[in-house]
């Protein structure tokens, strides 16, 4: 599972330097997705280390939050998409 933190943090790493989304509000959300799993593969990372359960339970929560920002990022795309 270590090596899955890690590897989350270094992909977030690189989806940070693509080029920004084009619209300021799925940017934003996209943004906001990439930081809290930035946070969660660090907690991911330093809870397993420690095994300190407290912030593996931190990771998770971090992760649900960025799955809630790149569920608002998608569903922005898909407003753009249909035009609104």
């Amino acid at each position: 599972m270590y090596a899955a933190c890690s590897t989350l943090d270094d992909d977030v790493t690189r989806a940070q330097n693509y080029q920004p989304i084009p619209d300021a509000d799925a940017q934003s959300h996209w943004a906001a997705s990439l930081a809290h799993d930035h946070m969660a593969a660090l907690h991911c990372t330093v809870g397993l280390a420690s095994m300190d359960p407290a912030a593996v339970s931190l990771a998770a929560s971090e992760l649900d939050s960025g799955s809630a920002e790149a569920r608002k990022a998608a569903d922005r795309v898909d407003q753009i998409r249909s035009g609104q």
